[in-house]
């Protein structure tokens, strides 16, 4: 299938576990969890559903093992049989047989040693379902039910951080992104509005208790003058 038209996205999911036999070496770990609700870039929820990946992984797909997503570092690959992915419960589980480079022998003691203990995915959303926010706060949530894999990583850190709210909101509906501007709109009317009538009757307050100050100041003036 083509993908010229998708867009190319990571997410941070799980753990990734170190194993040795002899001295063969392998990595593992899931790279995406089912039915886990993630925020994403402050934009929206998402969640990915099981089995989203089924028809991807019935083709036999050419996916690659990477460090960090960086095509510099290829610890495996499916098409060469050093890369195993399967479909569980769970997630989407991966086991990788590392190299003899020194790149991969030097990963597979940060992950013995738990300095990297994360593991992240790309994807093509091919099947989506947008649900609308219920309460006003509350964000929209994307159910990611068709996908295609093109990557599983290690990773040092999520590869979804802040300051990706703006790549995050061009995924969102172009409705849910007008219906949220438009209760964006409302909510700074609104708390405009009670701001201002909080002002206004607090220079009310003022300006009872200036007018109580001047009664008492005149009504002893004017015990002075006739006592």
């Amino acid at each position: 299938m083509s993908h010229e038209k998708l867009i190319r996205e990571h997410r941070f999911a799980s753990e990734v576990r170190a194993s040795a036999s002899g001295d063969a070496k392998k990595l593992s770990g899931y790279a995406a969890v089912y039915n886990v609700l993630t925020t994403i870039g402050g934009q929206f929820n998402e969640v990915l559903r099981p089995g989203c990946f089924d028809a991807c992984l019935a083709e036999d797909p050419d996916v690659r093992a990477l460090w960090n997503h960086s095509d510099l570092t290829v610890l495996g690959r499916t098409t060469a049989g050093t890369l195993r992915l399967r479909s569980d419960n769970k997630g989407l589980f991966y086991e990788i047989d590392l190299p003899e480079t020194q790149a991969a022998k030097d990963l597979w003691l940060s992950v013995s040693r738990k300095d990297v203990t994360g593991s992240s995915f790309g994807f093509y959303a091919l099947k989506e379902n947008w649900l609308p926010a219920v309460k006003p706060g509350e964000l929209p949530t994307r159910e990611i039910l068709a996908a295609n894999v093109f990557d599983v990583s290690p990773c040092a850190f999520p590869a979804y951080e802040e300051g990706t709210s703006v790549s995050a909101r061009s995924l969102v509906p172009e409705p849910m992104r007008a219906a949220d501007d438009a209760g964006t709109v409302q909510r700074r009317q609104l708390a405009t509005a009670l701001l201002a009538e909080h002002e206004a009757w607090k220079q009310q307050q003022v300006e009872k208790e200036q007018a109580a100050t001047d009664e008492q100041l005149r009504a002893r003036l004017a015990f002075l003058k006739y006592s």
